[in-house]
């Protein structure tokens, strides 16, 4: 979404735009590995694993708020607070973070728009199911448990595409261990 040539005229001085922040997963390889092993067939790629901070369709002074530069490594518990689940057409990998959600209430503090009732941080794993059907359903698997380093905060305006295609690669098997037998003499 952006602003009118009036609108910009308007907020000279500040940077009054629409703001989509995101934190990318450092460690997405980790994610990914845990993927395979849960049942997932495809997964997004390591460089498009990330959790969302800000998601503002409406204009917001970007200099209220300044990117969060440091690495953040969060340890996931394997607890209630860590869960798998489906959200829309998705499949995530939510948990809970006081750093994260800290961000967020700030950017909302500064004008931030949100559009949903509440801040849940999550990375999502994939948006296909196997072929045939999950083997266990999401909600019912063991949750990635382990760190999740996050990477410095990125901004840029929001990008509606109403058809966004979703590209996911294939979760490779690892290798298989070959077993030779002594052949009979």
């Amino acid at each position: 979404m952006r602003l009118r040539r009036r609108d910009r005229r308007r907020h000279r001085g500040s940077l009054m735009r629409s703001l989509y922040v995101c934190r990318p997963v450092l460690n997405a390889a980790a994610i990914r590995a845990w993927a395979r092993v849960a049942g997932f067939s495809t997964a997004l790629p390591a460089d498009d694993m990330h959790v969302t901070v800000a998601f503002s369709k409406e204009a917001v002074d970007w200099h209220k708020v300044p990117p969060a530069t440091d690495q953040l490594a969060l340890q996931l518990p394997p607890d209630r607070s860590t869960k798998v689940m489906e959200l829309g057409k998705a499949v995530v990998l939510r948990f809970h973070s006081s750093a994260l959600e800290q961000r967020w209430r700030r950017f909302r503090q500064a004008g931030a728009s949100w559009d949903h009732d509440s801040y849940h941080p999550h990375v999502t794993v994939s948006y296909r199911a196997p072929p045939g059907g999950w083997p266990t359903p999401p909600e019912q698997m063991q949750p990635y448990a382990g760190p999740l380093i996050l990477g410095p905060e990125r901004f840029q305006e929001v990008r509606e595409s109403a058809n966004k295609e979703h590209v996911e690669t294939p979760l490779a098997l690892p290798p298989r261990l070959l077993v030779f037998a002594p052949r009979a003499s």
